[in-house]
């Protein structure tokens, strides 16, 4: 499945002409609401998007102890940029752990 993300604030600024700081606050209210996931870089997806890649990186835990960022790449068929901000949101969420190129999952998680 695709887990499609965009440069959101660019978008927002575009569609709604709003300044960069009211699109900024926008995406920041939006995801405090639990409707999206921002992730580094600019990029943002749907609150099921991230719900999704979660569970895609949950079945490669199943099977595997690690998850390499290329595992994730896989199967979502997302790009490296993409899956890069998943899974940093994904650390930052205490989801996973990175530990040198690979993620762990995190006890409890």
């Amino acid at each position: 499945s695709d887990v499609c993300s965009s440069d959101l604030q660019a978008d927002l600024v575009a569609l709604l002409d709003l300044p960069a700081d009211d699109a900024w606050a926008l995406l920041a209210q939006l995801d405090r609401a639990g409707r999206i996931a921002r992730l580094p870089d600019g990029l943002a997806v749907s609150a099921d998007a991230y719900a999704e890649a979660i569970a895609i990186v949950r079945r490669i835990f199943a099977e595997h102890d690690e998850v390499a960022l290329a595992q994730v790449r896989d199967a979502t068929g997302s790009s490296r940029k993409v899956v890069q901000a998943l899974l940093e949101r994904m650390d930052a969420d205490g989801i996973t752990r990175r530990t040198g190129d690979v993620r762990i999952l995190r006890r409890g998680a």
